[in-house]
């Protein structure tokens, strides 16, 4: 699923809409707890957020056009120094495959290919560095298995730096099997990938968050949280600071955010405050400050509390506003002091695309049809995988 943050280096996650319903994408993974919400003022989303007073214009999305025909799952999306759009999606076949506009039309290419009855490929992640080099981290699976670490064959990672661009070589194994839910970012062109172990439904078998960098040259893994005893999934989403340093937010009991103290770890766990186990989809942002913010989803089974909601970390407290009353599959970006959320309906009783500008958050539809999950490549640039006829990747522009 789209994951989304925003650094020197590019990686902006999991389309654009059709050009006559004008309709994209969405996946979402229900909470059953439910928990009454503080108040909290307005005015963090431009204290805290922003780091400024000025409050942004929002801007209109428009041209919706479906860029690539096909039945698509999952999908990550990121654009380089120039503007092109990068995306790695998993198709319904369970093949992940890499789409690009860096030529002036749009190509794809198959970076993993599934081979039926045996082996299955999903939840790609992919990040773009300053030198518009693509690399991209998925799960390599037994077909017909579940999100999770009893069916995970290992992570791997497929670059085409050294080589012909959008082109991929042999992959690299980047964790053992049992290794799922992956996130990749970039900063100052080296490589920042979180993603988790265990919670394979085998008692005790806790989960565990991990962290792997090449920021020392080499590649080195850290523990970033553990005893992480979520029965879901924990949907890790990574960013990293200006000095290189990794913020990684998950789902444990409530939204949780591991801050490391170096480059390579040395891992300390914060509660998101308000947050609780009926939370999911954290999205982890930094503002101009480096300071953490994280959008996620609750949906409390029909109660005041479903919807999105934005927290920011001012200080030693966590505070924040609701975004939206909808539930769906959830992307966000922050850029240029602003808060971009994308939210896509994933069922036919929450068809539709919906985007949120910070800090009012205004709702504007972009689309009406079913989708299966959402992407930000950009605070401009929204993304969509459609389920429904015509199906396929959707792009709006604003």
């Amino acid at each position: 699923m789209a994951r989304t943050r925003l650094a020197t280096d590019h990686h902006l996650d999991r389309t654009r809409p059709d050009p006559t319903t004008r309709n994209p994408p969405t996946m979402y993974r229900p909470r059953l707890r439910t928990l009454l919400r503080p108040a909290i003022g307005a005015a963090f989303a431009t204290a805290i957020v922003a780091g400024t007073t000025a409050a942004a214009s929002p801007a209109a999305f428009f041209d919706p056009i479906r860029i690539l025909g096909g039945s698509f799952t999952e999908m990550d999306a990121a654009t380089d120094a120039q503007g092109h759009l990068h995306i790695a999606a998993e198709t319904a076949g369970g093949s992940i495959v890499y789409v690009t506009d860096r030529t002036g039309s749009v190509t794809k290419r198959t970076v993993a290919k599934a081979v039926p009855g045996t082996t299955v490929f999903h939840d790609p992640t992919i990040a773009v560095d300053g030198k518009g080099r693509v690399h991209i981290v998925y799960v390599k699976a037994a077909a017909d298995a579940l999100d999770c670490g009893i069916c995970s064959r290992g992570l791997y990672l497929a670059t085409d730096k050294g080589r012909t661009r959008g082109t991929f070589g042999t992959p690299t194994k980047m964790a053992k099997g049992g290794a799922f839910a992956p996130d990749l970012a970039m900063r100052g062109g080296k490589r920042y990938l979180g993603y988790m172990t265990g919670m394979d439904g085998l008692s005790p078998n806790l989960g565990t968050l991990w962290f792997k960098t090449d920021a020392s040259g080499a590649w080195t893994a850290a523990k970033a949280a553990t005893g992480i005893t979520n029965p879901l999934l924990p949907d890790p989403s990574i960013a990293v600071t200006s000095d290189g340093k990794a913020r990684i937010a998950f789902e444990d009991g409530g939204i949780k955010v591991a801050f490391a103290s170096t480059a390579t770890g040395g891992f300390t766990v914060d509660t998101v405050t308000g947050s609780t186990g009926s939370d999911a989809q954290p999205i982890m942002l930094l503002n101009a400050s480096d300071g953490a913010v994280v959008v996620f989803a609750s949906d409390p089974s029909g109660t005041a509390n479903d919807g999105v909601y934005l927290r920011g970390k001012g200080g030693a407290s966590w505070a924040g506003v609701k975004v939206t009353g909808r539930v769906g599959a959830l992307d966000a970006v922050l850029q240029d002091a602003k808060v971009t959320v994308l939210l896509g309906g994933t069922s036919a009783g929450t068809a539709g695309t919906w985007a949120y500008e910070g800090p009012s958050f205004p709702e504007e539809t972009i689309g009406s049809a079913q989708v299966r999950d959402v992407a930000l490549a950009g605070a401009g640039e929204a993304l969509a995988t459609r389920v429904t006829t015509p199906k396929g990747i959707y792009r709006a522009h604003d």
